[in-house]
């Protein structure tokens, strides 16, 4: 498994369509940059353009707004435009843009592909520090308490303070991705490329509980009232219990959900194969279909109007109610997308899931691929026990919780191997009524 976005050669991507920026929305207009090399100003009403603005490399970083000034990632640069789309000035760094900014105090804090976490002057433009990690930085630095926490493609989580000092550091197993670490009063969320979603103490950076998915999470959490919730490659959005790691409830879309959700008028809306519209229990409350093999990414929501670029080169408003469109506005590029291929391919076998979706088996499907119950270890972090955890809780082995499943297991382990032996049988004609699948 890659355990890190592919970042070689996206700076020979200028005719990119894809639009993986989060939408801003201040004041009726939603701004956004796009791997045309554009960043645009929209109505956030009916989507027509009130400006655009061409920079010098892909826009893959979301932007951020202070005292007027929007500040984002393009390419090698830091940009700072005005509100109307007027050139101020631009930093430039040794790699790649991909993460958002911070703002505290003065201080411009980002992070950059050369391994770089910076801390910019915004009245001086000059560099007061740089925090040197061992790989990119592509996660957004959130700041809390004179405390800046972020994540690195050098599998670490690290807590500094203002002035660039370490306060601590957790290795994860994998590569820390895009988004921010999640944060509650005493507690620090944080999601890795190595399947698991990590739980913290903010004092310390102590382990607490560890829930493990089954692909690649690309994003990092949110939080919602007393849950934390994570979308993974696998397909699943998860909702676990903050204290316990336990998990509450779990939505499957048909294709993976890498992207943070919006949480908007007591919903979740998320993108996988399409836009969902979920109430806090799950329940669908609409969906918006995307054009096949094109998935909506970062989304935001105001106005009861929710926004979104995707990877076929739109960015589209739809109606918070119910999920119709409202507008949509096409970026200049005409490229086939390549956005895709910063990442590699999910865990799961998409021809299978497609055979399954033309004879209506998605329910087979969904037994098949049955993740649960799900094991973390802390092999990595803790080598001489070799600790094994379910939600949080310290178990012998997976087994255990086989013969002896509670409550928030959905399925005991070897109910999931029965189910899974038996479609496998039929898929590879070891029953007599393959052919009714085949």
């Amino acid at each position: 498994m890659q355990n890190s976005l592919n970042l070689e050669g996206i700076t020979e991507m200028p005719a990119n369509q894809s639009v993986p920026t989060k939408p801003l929305i201040i004041d009726s207009r939603v701004y956004m940059g796009a791997c045309d090399k554009y960043f645009y100003a929209l109505s956030l009403t009916d989507g027509s353009i009130i400006w655009s603005y061409l920079t010098e490399g892909i826009i893959m970083s979301s932007a951020i707004m202070h005292n007027d000034i929007i500040y984002f990632g393009a390419g090698n640069h830091l940009y700072a435009l005005s509100k109307e789309g007027e050139f101020l000035w631009k930093f430039r760094t040794g790699g790649i843009i991909l993460g958002s900014a911070a703002i505290n105090d003065n201080v411009l804090y980002f992070g950059s592909s050369d391994n770089y976490m910076y801390a910019l002057s915004l009245k001086t433009k000059e560099i007061l520090w740089k925090f040197r990690t061992g790989a990119e930085i592509v996660s957004d630095p959130l700041i809390e308490n004179e405390r800046i926490y972020f994540g690195s493609q050098d599998y670490y989580v690290y807590c500094i303070d203002l002035k660039g000092n370490v306060l601590w550091k957790f290795r994860a197993n994998g590569a820390i991705m895009t988004g921010s670490v999640a944060v509650t009063k005493d507690r620090i969320f944080f999601a890795s490329a190595d399947q698991n979603l990590y739980a913290l103490r903010k004092k310390d950076g102590s382990f607490c509980w560890g829930f493990r998915t089954g692909d690649m999470v690309f994003n990092n959490p949110s939080i919602l009232d007393s849950w934390v919730c994570i979308g993974s490659r696998d397909r699943y959005f998860y909702v676990l219990d903050q204290t316990t790691g336990a998990l509450q409830w779990k939505f499957r879309g048909n294709d993976e959900i890498d992207w943070l959700p919006e949480l908007y008028n007591n919903m979740i809306i998320l993108s996988s194969d399409k836009v969902y519209a979920l109430d806090k229990y799950g329940n669908t409350v609409w969906s918006f279909p995307m054009p096949p093999f094109y998935i909506a990414c970062e989304i935001t929501a105001k106005n009861n109007i929710v926004v979104f670029g995707a990877a076929d080169g739109y960015i589209r408003g739809i109606s918070a109610k119910d999920g119709t469109l409202i507008w949509k506005f096409k970026t200049k590029s005409n490229a086939p997308p390549r956005f895709s291929e910063l990442m590699p391919p999910p865990n799961w076998d998409s021809n299978l899931f497609n055979k399954y979706e033309v004879f209506d088996q998605l329910e087979r499907l969904n037994e098949l691929e049955n993740f649960n119950p799900y094991t973390f270890t802390t092999k990595d972090i803790e080598t001489q026990n070799q600790k094994k955890y379910f939600a949080g809780e310290e178990i012998l082995n997976i087994y255990e919780l086989a013969n002896n499943p509670i409550p928030y297991a959905d399925k005991a382990t070897t109910d999931a191997k029965r189910k899974r032996k038996e479609i496998e049988d039929v898929l590879l004609g070891r029953k007599d009524d393959a052919k009714r699948y085949c």
